[in-house]
C-alpha cells in the first residue's frame, strides 16, 4: 500500500471495504482523493448496492447523485431533506442538548480539580508544611480562567 497514491489507496480501500458484501455500508468522505471518472464509478457503485448505505461528504454533488435522504447540520440544528416521509425537513434542535453535556462536562472537571487540589494540600499537610486558607488562590485562579472562557 504504501507505494500507491492517495487515490489508488482510496479505491483499495473501498474494495476491501465491499468485498464481503457486507448489507450497510458507511463511508467517510469517501469522494477524497478520487478523480472523476473514480467518482462517477464510485456513484454507479452505490446506486447499484442492494444495502443501506450512509455517506459522510463535503461534496455536495456526490450526495445529490446517490442519497435519498440527507441530514445536514447547520448552526446546531439538525435538518432533513429529501426524505419521502412524514419527516422530510424535519428540524432537530440539539444545540440544548449539546449545552447540557457541556455544562455536565465542564462540572465534572472542576470537581476533578478541586479534588486534586484537596489532595495536593492533604500531602502538602503530612510533609509538614503549612498549609493555610491563603492557599485557595490556585482555586480562586481556576474559578477565574473557567468563567472567561464560558
Amino acid at each position: 500500500m504504501g507505494a500507491l497514491s492517495n487515490g489508488q489507496r482510496a479505491r483499495a480501500v473501498l474494495g476491501a471495504a465491499t468485498w464481503l458484501a457486507p448489507h450497510l455500508l458507511v463511508l467517510d468522505e469517501p469522494s477524497n482523493y478520487l478523480d472523476q471518472p473514480a467518482l462517477a464509478a464510485l456513484a454507479s457503485g452505490l446506486h447499484n448496492f442492494g444495502g443501506g448505505v450512509v455517506v459522510i461528504s463535503h461534496n455536495s454533488a456526490l450526495l445529490e447523485d446517490v442519497c435519498t435522504t440527507r441530514w445536514a447540520m447547520d448552526s446546531g440544528r439538525l435538518r432533513c431533506h429529501g426524505s419521502t416521509n412524514e419527516h422530510d425537513d424535519e428540524i432537530v434542535e440539539v444545540s440544548a442538548n449539546y449545552t447540557k453535556c457541556l455544562a455536565a462536562a465542564t462540572a465534572a472537571k472542576e470537581a476533578r480539580e478541586k479534588k486534586k487540589l484537596k489532595r495536593m494540600k492533604e500531602i502538602r499537610r503530612k510533609k509538614g508544611e503549612e498549609v493555610s486558607s491563603d492557599d485557595d488562590w490556585y482555586e480562586d485562579l481556576l474559578k477565574k480562567t473557567n468563567s472567561k472562557g464560558k
